[in-house]
């Protein structure tokens, strides 16, 4: 497997409360990276982050909810 060493880096990674964003946000936490995750979903967010944090504890790690809509005037 190829080792990339991104300390030093940030990543964003919305969608990465589930499925292939949370994937790539464990990637990036493995590389070393500052990561910061996003999702619509509050518990699914929540879940997610302490997921990462109980594999990643030293990590610096943030997660905010967001969502890309626009609103109805």
């Amino acid at each position: 497997m190829i080792q990339i060493d991104l300390t030093g880096q940030v990543a964003v990674v919305t969608g990465g409360s589930s499925g292939i964003g949370l994937a790539t946000a464990e990637l990036f936490l493995r590389a070393g990276a500052s990561v910061a995750i996003c999702g619509r979903d509050a518990e699914r967010l929540a879940q997610a982050e302490a997921s990462l944090r109980a594999q990643f504890p030293a990590a610096q790690l943030l997660a905010a909810r967001a969502t890309y809509s626009t609103p109805k005037k």
